[in-house]
């Protein structure tokens, strides 16, 4: 159970903050509360702060305008 803890710790937990919107967890068919196996595992994380995650991103489409130079001063492109 122990690897299994650390597989979920590691998918959901994001710069410290948990990243999803419930706590429970499945593990072998038995619903847990992550906190709660956290603490006994000793895995640290932030329980109260979730993170900020971009729903709202068109993963289809790119910013980029195919241009060399990103910035007017030109550390962008190589310099010779």
């Amino acid at each position: 159970m122990e690897k299994k803890l650390h597989k979920i710790a590691h998918r959901l937990i994001v710069d410290g903050k948990w990243t999803k919107d419930s706590y429970d967890v499945t593990i072998d068919g038995e619903q847990y509360d992550f906190r709660d196996l956290a603490k006994e595992h000793g895995i640290k994380f932030d329980a109260k702060a979730k993170k900020q995650v971009n729903t709202n991103a068109d993963m289809g489409k790119t910013l980029d305008s195919g241009h060399t130079e990103v910035d007017r001063d030109g550390d962008s492109k190589s310099e010779e």
